[in-house]
Protein backbone atom coordinates (compact mmCIF):
# COMPACT_ATOMS: atom_id res chain seq x y z
CA UNK A 1 0.00 0.00 0.00
CA UNK A 2 1.47 3.75 -1.08
CA UNK A 3 2.08 5.76 1.99
CA UNK A 4 -0.73 8.51 2.40
CA UNK A 5 0.02 12.32 2.26
CA UNK A 6 -0.14 14.06 5.44
CA UNK A 7 -3.66 15.70 4.89
CA UNK A 8 -5.21 12.39 4.21
CA UNK A 9 -4.10 10.70 7.73
CA UNK A 10 -5.79 13.67 9.50
CA UNK A 11 -8.88 13.18 7.43
CA UNK A 12 -8.67 9.42 8.53
CA UNK A 13 -7.75 10.59 12.01
CA UNK A 14 -11.09 12.57 12.12
CA UNK A 15 -13.35 10.22 10.76
CA UNK A 16 -12.05 7.03 12.43
CA UNK A 17 -9.33 4.24 12.73
CA UNK A 18 -11.73 1.45 11.45
CA UNK A 19 -11.18 2.91 7.83
CA UNK A 20 -8.72 1.51 5.27
CA UNK A 21 -6.27 3.76 4.08
CA UNK A 22 -6.56 5.05 0.54
CA UNK A 23 -3.70 5.18 -2.00
CA UNK A 24 -2.29 8.99 -2.28
CA UNK A 25 -4.15 9.57 -5.43
CA UNK A 26 -7.46 8.84 -3.99
CA UNK A 27 -7.58 10.40 -1.03
CA UNK A 28 -5.96 13.50 -2.53
CA UNK A 29 -9.38 13.86 -4.72
CA UNK A 30 -11.32 12.80 -1.75
CA UNK A 31 -9.99 16.17 0.09
CA UNK A 32 -10.01 18.43 -3.66
CA UNK A 33 -13.95 17.33 -3.79
CA UNK A 34 -13.95 18.95 -0.44
CA UNK A 35 -11.81 21.83 -1.26
CA UNK A 36 -14.02 22.62 -4.30
CA UNK A 37 -17.32 22.44 -2.29
CA UNK A 38 -15.91 25.37 -0.13
CA UNK A 39 -14.13 27.25 -3.23
CA UNK A 40 -17.45 27.28 -5.09
CA UNK A 41 -19.42 28.47 -2.13
CA UNK A 42 -16.94 31.06 -1.22
CA UNK A 43 -17.13 31.99 -5.28
CA UNK A 44 -20.79 32.21 -5.03
CA UNK A 45 -21.79 33.90 -2.28
CA UNK A 46 -18.97 36.37 -1.77
CA UNK A 47 -20.86 38.67 -4.31
CA UNK A 48 -24.03 38.76 -1.90
CA UNK A 49 -22.46 39.31 1.74
CA UNK A 50 -21.17 43.17 2.24
CA UNK A 51 -19.43 45.29 4.53
CA UNK A 52 -21.41 47.42 6.37
CA UNK A 53 -19.55 50.87 7.91
CA UNK A 54 -21.48 53.30 10.29
CA UNK A 55 -20.92 56.91 11.60
CA UNK A 56 -22.60 57.51 14.83
CA UNK A 57 -23.26 61.21 16.10
CA UNK A 58 -22.59 59.44 19.55
CA UNK A 59 -19.81 56.91 20.11
CA UNK A 60 -21.46 53.10 20.28
CA UNK A 61 -21.00 51.55 23.15
CA UNK A 62 -19.40 47.89 23.30
CA UNK A 63 -22.24 45.74 23.61
CA UNK A 64 -22.08 42.89 26.58
CA UNK A 65 -24.53 40.95 27.49
CA UNK A 66 -23.04 38.44 29.61
CA UNK A 67 -19.14 37.87 31.02
CA UNK A 68 -18.47 35.55 28.22
CA UNK A 69 -21.19 36.62 25.35
CA UNK A 70 -20.10 39.24 23.29
CA UNK A 71 -21.70 41.20 19.83
CA UNK A 72 -18.79 41.75 17.18
CA UNK A 73 -20.28 44.38 15.80
CA UNK A 74 -18.68 48.64 16.37
CA UNK A 75 -15.41 48.54 18.28
CA UNK A 76 -14.14 50.96 20.81
CA UNK A 77 -11.56 51.47 19.55
CA UNK A 78 -12.95 53.54 16.79
CA UNK A 79 -15.81 55.75 18.83
CA UNK A 80 -17.42 57.41 16.02
CA UNK A 81 -17.57 55.12 13.56
CA UNK A 82 -18.88 50.63 13.59
CA UNK A 83 -18.75 48.06 10.56
CA UNK A 84 -20.01 44.86 10.45
CA UNK A 85 -21.45 42.32 7.68
CA UNK A 86 -24.27 42.23 5.52
CA UNK A 87 -26.45 39.80 3.22
CA UNK A 88 -28.52 41.08 0.15
CA UNK A 89 -31.77 39.66 0.62
CA UNK A 90 -33.81 39.85 -2.64
CA UNK A 91 -33.93 41.91 -5.74
CA UNK A 92 -35.39 44.97 -4.14
CA UNK A 93 -31.80 45.40 -2.75
CA UNK A 94 -32.72 45.10 0.70
CA UNK A 95 -29.82 44.08 2.80
CA UNK A 96 -30.26 42.16 6.23
CA UNK A 97 -27.70 42.96 9.28
CA UNK A 98 -27.84 42.67 13.14
CA UNK A 99 -30.05 45.32 14.71
CA UNK A 100 -26.68 46.17 17.07
CA UNK A 101 -24.68 46.58 13.98
CA UNK A 102 -26.83 50.15 12.97
CA UNK A 103 -29.09 51.05 15.55
CA UNK A 104 -28.50 54.88 16.73
CA UNK A 105 -26.34 55.30 13.15
CA UNK A 106 -26.74 58.39 11.59
CA UNK A 107 -24.99 57.72 8.45
CA UNK A 108 -24.69 53.45 7.07
CA UNK A 109 -22.39 53.12 4.28
CA UNK A 110 -22.32 49.72 2.11
CA UNK A 111 -18.87 48.26 0.58
CA UNK A 112 -19.38 45.42 -2.50
CA UNK A 113 -16.86 42.92 -2.15
CA UNK A 114 -15.26 44.87 -5.49
CA UNK A 115 -14.27 47.86 -3.29
CA UNK A 116 -17.57 49.69 -4.71
CA UNK A 117 -19.29 52.10 -2.02
CA UNK A 118 -22.74 52.34 -1.92
CA UNK A 119 -25.18 54.34 0.02
CA UNK A 120 -28.36 53.12 1.76
CA UNK A 121 -31.22 54.02 3.88
CA UNK A 122 -32.86 52.07 6.76
CA UNK A 123 -36.14 49.83 6.60
CA UNK A 124 -36.55 48.48 9.83
CA UNK A 125 -35.32 47.14 13.27
CA UNK A 126 -36.12 44.52 15.53
CA UNK A 127 -34.19 44.67 18.55
CA UNK A 128 -35.84 41.57 20.20
CA UNK A 129 -34.21 39.20 17.83
CA UNK A 130 -31.67 41.63 16.64
CA UNK A 131 -32.50 42.11 13.25
CA UNK A 132 -32.16 44.86 11.10
CA UNK A 133 -32.78 45.39 7.07
CA UNK A 134 -31.46 48.20 4.98
CA UNK A 135 -31.95 48.80 1.56
CA UNK A 136 -29.17 50.38 -1.29
CA UNK A 137 -30.66 53.51 -2.19
CA UNK A 138 -30.21 54.16 -5.96
CA UNK A 139 -28.42 51.23 -6.94
CA UNK A 140 -29.58 47.77 -8.99
CA UNK A 141 -25.79 46.50 -9.71
CA UNK A 142 -26.05 43.49 -6.77
CA UNK A 143 -26.54 39.96 -7.03
CA UNK A 144 -29.02 38.52 -3.98
CA UNK A 145 -28.00 35.58 -2.19
CA UNK A 146 -29.67 31.97 -2.20
CA UNK A 147 -31.76 31.34 0.75
CA UNK A 148 -31.70 27.68 2.78
CA UNK A 149 -33.88 26.02 5.00
CA UNK A 150 -32.46 26.22 8.65
CA UNK A 151 -34.83 23.41 9.91
CA UNK A 152 -33.09 21.22 7.61
CA UNK A 153 -29.45 22.29 8.74
CA UNK A 154 -28.40 19.29 11.18
CA UNK A 155 -25.42 19.12 13.97
CA UNK A 156 -22.12 18.14 12.28
CA UNK A 157 -23.09 19.67 9.31
CA UNK A 158 -20.37 21.52 7.30
CA UNK A 159 -20.87 25.43 7.17
CA UNK A 160 -18.82 28.38 5.82
CA UNK A 161 -19.04 31.72 7.68
CA UNK A 162 -18.72 35.07 5.43
CA UNK A 163 -18.32 38.67 6.67
CA UNK A 164 -16.22 41.55 7.32
CA UNK A 165 -13.79 40.00 10.97
CA UNK A 166 -11.62 42.76 12.33
CA UNK A 167 -12.18 45.07 9.31
CA UNK A 168 -10.38 42.55 7.29
CA UNK A 169 -13.63 41.98 4.66
CA UNK A 170 -15.14 38.82 2.81
CA UNK A 171 -13.34 36.33 4.86
CA UNK A 172 -14.09 32.98 4.79
CA UNK A 173 -14.24 30.32 7.18
CA UNK A 174 -15.71 26.78 7.91
CA UNK A 175 -16.51 24.52 10.72
CA UNK A 176 -19.40 22.40 11.73
CA UNK A 177 -22.72 23.12 13.47
CA UNK A 178 -22.27 22.40 17.22
CA UNK A 179 -25.75 22.63 18.38
CA UNK A 180 -29.25 24.16 17.79
CA UNK A 181 -31.40 25.96 19.91
CA UNK A 182 -29.09 27.63 21.60
CA UNK A 183 -31.05 30.26 24.05
CA UNK A 184 -30.08 32.63 27.41
CA UNK A 185 -27.20 34.39 25.81
CA UNK A 186 -29.22 37.82 25.69
CA UNK A 187 -30.60 39.66 28.71
CA UNK A 188 -33.97 38.17 29.05
CA UNK A 189 -35.59 41.58 30.23
CA UNK A 190 -35.12 42.62 27.37
CA UNK A 191 -37.93 40.09 25.81
CA UNK A 192 -35.27 38.86 23.74
CA UNK A 193 -36.12 36.21 21.18
CA UNK A 194 -33.22 33.25 20.77
CA UNK A 195 -32.98 29.98 19.03
CA UNK A 196 -29.61 30.05 17.83
CA UNK A 197 -27.24 27.84 15.58
CA UNK A 198 -23.92 27.11 17.59
CA UNK A 199 -20.60 26.64 15.58
CA UNK A 200 -17.18 26.43 15.80
CA UNK A 201 -16.18 28.38 12.21
CA UNK A 202 -14.00 30.83 13.18
CA UNK A 203 -16.21 34.58 13.66
CA UNK A 204 -14.88 37.86 15.13
CA UNK A 205 -15.91 41.00 16.18
CA UNK A 206 -17.14 42.66 12.77
CA UNK A 207 -18.85 39.01 11.34
CA UNK A 208 -22.26 40.67 12.83
CA UNK A 209 -24.43 40.16 10.24
CA UNK A 210 -22.84 38.05 7.73
CA UNK A 211 -23.62 34.77 6.51
CA UNK A 212 -23.89 31.26 7.82
CA UNK A 213 -24.26 28.59 4.79
CA UNK A 214 -24.19 25.01 3.55
CA UNK A 215 -22.14 23.66 1.19
CA UNK A 216 -25.02 24.27 -1.36
CA UNK A 217 -24.12 27.83 -0.76
CA UNK A 218 -27.41 28.44 0.78
CA UNK A 219 -27.84 31.11 3.70
CA UNK A 220 -28.77 29.06 6.65
CA UNK A 221 -28.07 31.93 9.51
CA UNK A 222 -27.17 35.85 10.55
CA UNK A 223 -23.90 35.29 12.51
CA UNK A 224 -24.93 37.44 15.47
CA UNK A 225 -22.77 37.35 18.55
CA UNK A 226 -19.28 34.95 19.90
CA UNK A 227 -18.88 33.44 23.82
CA UNK A 228 -15.65 34.51 24.20
CA UNK A 229 -12.81 34.84 27.40
CA UNK A 230 -10.72 36.94 25.21
CA UNK A 231 -13.04 38.86 23.02
CA UNK A 232 -12.03 36.74 19.75
CA UNK A 233 -12.83 33.67 18.50
CA UNK A 234 -12.69 30.36 20.93
CA UNK A 235 -14.76 28.11 18.51
CA UNK A 236 -18.40 29.38 19.82
CA UNK A 237 -20.35 31.45 17.47
CA UNK A 238 -23.45 32.17 17.55
CA UNK A 239 -26.56 32.59 14.68
CA UNK A 240 -29.84 33.55 13.94
CA UNK A 241 -31.43 30.87 11.68
CA UNK A 242 -32.54 31.98 8.82
CA UNK A 243 -36.17 30.77 9.11
CA UNK A 244 -36.52 33.08 11.91
CA UNK A 245 -34.87 35.75 10.44
CA UNK A 246 -36.97 35.59 7.22
CA UNK A 247 -40.15 35.71 9.28
CA UNK A 248 -38.63 38.71 11.07
CA UNK A 249 -37.15 40.70 7.57
CA UNK A 250 -40.57 40.29 5.45
CA UNK A 251 -42.54 41.93 8.12
CA UNK A 252 -40.01 44.84 8.17
CA UNK A 253 -39.98 45.47 4.71
CA UNK A 254 -43.85 44.97 3.90
CA UNK A 255 -44.82 47.10 7.48
CA UNK A 256 -41.83 48.43 9.48
CA UNK A 257 -43.37 46.69 12.68
CA UNK A 258 -43.47 43.39 13.91
CA UNK A 259 -46.82 41.88 14.97
CA UNK A 260 -46.57 38.56 16.85
CA UNK A 261 -48.51 36.09 18.47
CA UNK A 262 -49.51 36.09 22.11
CA UNK A 263 -50.74 33.44 24.45
CA UNK A 264 -50.67 35.28 27.97
CA UNK A 265 -48.98 32.90 30.39
CA UNK A 266 -46.04 33.08 32.44
CA UNK A 267 -43.84 29.98 32.05
CA UNK A 268 -40.49 28.23 32.76
CA UNK A 269 -38.21 25.45 32.08
CA UNK A 270 -38.83 21.75 33.83
CA UNK A 271 -36.76 20.38 36.50
CA UNK A 272 -36.41 17.08 38.48
CA UNK A 273 -38.53 18.40 41.43
CA UNK A 274 -41.49 19.99 39.27
CA UNK A 275 -41.51 17.15 36.90
CA UNK A 276 -41.90 14.62 40.23
CA UNK A 277 -44.30 16.74 41.89
CA UNK A 278 -46.77 16.81 39.09
CA UNK A 279 -46.51 12.91 37.97
CA UNK A 280 -44.47 14.02 34.62
CA UNK A 281 -42.01 11.51 32.93
CA UNK A 282 -39.05 13.59 31.10
CA UNK A 283 -38.36 17.20 31.45
CA UNK A 284 -39.53 18.25 27.85
CA UNK A 285 -41.52 20.93 27.83
CA UNK A 286 -42.75 24.23 29.35
CA UNK A 287 -44.33 24.84 33.02
CA UNK A 288 -47.27 27.15 32.74
CA UNK A 289 -46.54 29.02 35.85
CA UNK A 290 -49.70 31.73 35.57
CA UNK A 291 -52.37 32.27 33.35
CA UNK A 292 -52.99 36.31 32.42
CA UNK A 293 -57.04 37.00 33.09
CA UNK A 294 -58.76 37.34 29.48
CA UNK A 295 -55.60 36.39 27.73
CA UNK A 296 -55.82 34.19 24.52
CA UNK A 297 -54.56 31.14 26.94
CA UNK A 298 -57.23 31.70 29.79
CA UNK A 299 -60.01 31.71 27.13
CA UNK A 300 -58.41 28.72 25.66
CA UNK A 301 -58.60 26.92 29.06
CA UNK A 302 -55.10 26.91 29.85
CA UNK A 303 -54.70 26.21 33.46
CA UNK A 304 -51.46 27.06 35.94
CA UNK A 305 -49.76 23.53 36.32
CA UNK A 306 -50.50 22.63 32.87
CA UNK A 307 -47.78 21.20 30.48
CA UNK A 308 -47.52 22.39 27.05
CA UNK A 309 -45.45 19.61 25.27
CA UNK A 310 -46.19 20.11 21.68
CA UNK A 311 -47.52 23.12 19.34
CA UNK A 312 -48.41 22.40 16.29
CA UNK A 313 -47.20 19.38 16.32
CA UNK A 314 -43.91 20.27 16.95
CA UNK A 315 -42.41 18.99 20.13
CA UNK A 316 -41.87 21.63 22.50
CA UNK A 317 -38.84 21.47 24.61
CA UNK A 318 -38.38 24.19 27.23
CA UNK A 319 -40.13 27.46 27.70
CA UNK A 320 -37.67 29.55 25.43
CA UNK A 321 -38.84 27.21 22.48
CA UNK A 322 -42.48 28.14 22.92
CA UNK A 323 -42.22 31.74 23.02
CA UNK A 324 -40.23 31.55 19.99
CA UNK A 325 -42.86 29.28 17.99
CA UNK A 326 -45.94 31.21 19.43
CA UNK A 327 -44.27 34.84 18.30
CA UNK A 328 -43.91 32.75 14.82
CA UNK A 329 -47.57 32.86 14.32
CA UNK A 330 -49.60 36.26 12.90
CA UNK A 331 -51.59 37.27 16.02
CA UNK A 332 -55.59 35.94 15.25
CA UNK A 333 -53.78 32.85 14.53
CA UNK A 334 -55.35 29.55 15.76
CA UNK A 335 -53.27 27.60 17.01
CA UNK A 336 -53.34 23.48 18.45
CA UNK A 337 -51.33 23.00 21.32
CA UNK A 338 -50.73 19.35 23.32
CA UNK A 339 -50.70 19.49 27.21
CA UNK A 340 -49.86 17.34 29.82
CA UNK A 341 -52.12 17.71 33.09
CA UNK A 342 -53.64 15.71 36.01
CA UNK A 343 -51.26 12.71 34.33
CA UNK A 344 -52.74 13.09 30.77
CA UNK A 345 -52.42 14.44 27.42
CA UNK A 346 -55.07 16.86 26.26
CA UNK A 347 -55.38 19.18 23.45
CA UNK A 348 -56.68 22.67 23.22
CA UNK A 349 -57.40 25.61 20.47
CA UNK A 350 -56.40 28.97 21.06
CA UNK A 351 -56.81 32.08 19.31
CA UNK A 352 -53.79 34.27 19.67
CA UNK A 353 -53.40 37.68 20.29
CA UNK A 354 -51.37 40.53 19.08
CA UNK A 355 -48.20 41.39 20.57
CA UNK A 356 -46.62 44.41 19.03
CA UNK A 357 -42.84 44.43 18.68
CA UNK A 358 -39.55 45.59 16.56
CA UNK A 359 -38.69 49.66 16.79
CA UNK A 360 -41.29 49.99 13.98
CA UNK A 361 -39.76 52.93 12.29
CA UNK A 362 -38.47 53.17 8.42
CA UNK A 363 -36.57 55.64 7.02
CA UNK A 364 -37.65 57.39 4.22
CA UNK A 365 -33.89 58.87 3.53
CA UNK A 366 -35.19 61.20 0.96
CA UNK A 367 -37.28 63.10 3.23
CA UNK A 368 -35.40 62.96 6.41
CA UNK A 369 -38.22 61.42 8.13
CA UNK A 370 -38.89 58.33 10.23
CA UNK A 371 -42.06 57.18 10.25
CA UNK A 372 -44.31 53.67 11.44
CA UNK A 373 -48.29 52.59 11.30
CA UNK A 374 -50.75 54.23 13.51
CA UNK A 375 -51.53 51.50 16.54
CA UNK A 376 -54.85 50.77 16.71
CA UNK A 377 -55.13 52.21 20.18
CA UNK A 378 -54.12 55.39 19.09
CA UNK A 379 -56.57 56.23 16.43
CA UNK A 380 -58.95 57.60 18.87
CA UNK A 381 -56.51 60.22 19.20
CA UNK A 382 -56.50 60.98 15.62
CA UNK A 383 -59.17 62.34 13.46
CA UNK A 384 -58.23 59.85 10.90
CA UNK A 385 -58.91 55.67 10.15
CA UNK A 386 -55.46 55.11 9.34
CA UNK A 387 -52.02 56.53 8.41
CA UNK A 388 -48.50 56.89 9.05
CA UNK A 389 -46.92 58.26 12.61
CA UNK A 390 -43.40 60.60 12.32
CA UNK A 391 -41.11 59.11 14.76
CA UNK A 392 -37.64 61.35 13.74
CA UNK A 393 -37.18 63.98 11.83
CA UNK A 394 -34.06 64.71 10.56
CA UNK A 395 -32.50 68.05 11.45
CA UNK A 396 -31.30 70.63 7.89
CA UNK A 397 -33.96 67.42 6.36
CA UNK A 398 -36.24 68.19 3.25
CA UNK A 399 -39.30 67.04 5.68
CA UNK A 400 -37.82 69.60 8.84
CA UNK A 401 -38.06 72.66 6.17
CA UNK A 402 -41.23 71.91 5.17
CA UNK A 403 -42.34 72.04 8.77
CA UNK A 404 -42.96 68.63 9.28
CA UNK A 405 -42.40 67.48 13.51
CA UNK A 406 -42.75 64.30 15.43
CA UNK A 407 -46.00 62.47 16.52
CA UNK A 408 -47.84 64.19 13.29
CA UNK A 409 -49.70 61.32 11.61
CA UNK A 410 -49.35 61.62 7.81
CA UNK A 411 -52.77 60.24 6.22
CA UNK A 412 -51.81 60.95 2.14
CA UNK A 413 -49.48 60.49 -0.18
CA UNK A 414 -50.51 62.54 -3.41
CA UNK A 415 -54.36 62.50 -2.33
CA UNK A 416 -53.58 58.76 -2.13
CA UNK A 417 -54.44 56.95 1.28
CA UNK A 418 -51.84 55.57 2.84
CA UNK A 419 -51.65 52.65 5.65
CA UNK A 420 -48.64 50.57 5.49
CA UNK A 421 -45.07 51.53 5.06
CA UNK A 422 -44.56 49.72 2.22
CA UNK A 423 -47.33 52.30 0.70
CA UNK A 424 -45.74 54.99 1.80
CA UNK A 425 -42.22 54.40 0.41
CA UNK A 426 -43.78 53.53 -2.37
CA UNK A 427 -45.91 56.40 -3.16
CA UNK A 428 -42.68 59.02 -2.30
CA UNK A 429 -40.44 57.05 -4.46
CA UNK A 430 -43.31 57.30 -7.59
CA UNK A 431 -44.30 61.02 -6.72
CA UNK A 432 -40.16 62.27 -6.28
CA UNK A 433 -39.36 60.72 -9.72
CA UNK A 434 -41.91 63.25 -11.76
CA UNK A 435 -41.25 66.61 -13.04
CA UNK A 436 -41.52 68.44 -9.90
CA UNK A 437 -39.38 66.09 -7.08
CA UNK A 438 -41.65 66.96 -4.31
CA UNK A 439 -44.60 65.08 -3.05
CA UNK A 440 -47.77 66.50 -1.32
CA UNK A 441 -48.91 64.38 2.13
CA UNK A 442 -51.85 65.57 4.12
CA UNK A 443 -50.42 64.93 7.85
CA UNK A 444 -52.29 65.95 11.22
CA UNK A 445 -51.92 66.85 14.49
CA UNK A 446 -54.43 65.93 17.08
CA UNK A 447 -56.48 68.54 16.67
CA UNK A 448 -55.86 69.90 12.76
CA UNK A 449 -55.58 68.11 9.56
CA UNK A 450 -53.23 69.96 6.66
CA UNK A 451 -51.16 69.77 3.41
CA UNK A 452 -47.57 70.20 3.60
CA UNK A 453 -45.23 70.08 0.47
CA UNK A 454 -41.86 68.89 0.96
CA UNK A 455 -39.26 68.77 -1.82
CA UNK A 456 -36.41 66.70 -2.65
CA UNK A 457 -32.56 68.59 -2.46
Amino acid sequence: MKKCSNYALLLLFCLGSSFVLPADEAAIESLQAVSHAFRNVAKTLTPSVVTIETVYQDAPQDQQVHPFFRYFGPQQNQPSRGAGSGIIYDKGGHIITNAHVIDGASEIEVVLSDGRRVKTELVGIDTKTDLAVIRFVNYSDFKSAAMGDSDKAQVGDWVIAIGNPLGFSHTVTHGIISAKGRSGLRDASEGAYEDFIQTDAAINQGNSGGALCNLKGEVIGINSMIASQSGGSQGLGFTIPINMARRIVDQLIENGVIRRGFLGVMIKDLDKVLAKQFDFDGFEGAFVDQVSEDSPADKAGIKSGDIIIELEGKKIKNSSMLRNRVSQFAPESKVKMLIYRDGKEKSIDAVLGSLEGGSGQVEVSNLGIKVRPLKEEELSEYPVEQGLVITGVDNNSPGMKSGLQKDMVISTVDRKPVSSVAEFRNLVRDSLQGEDDAVLLYVYTQKHGFYVVVEEE
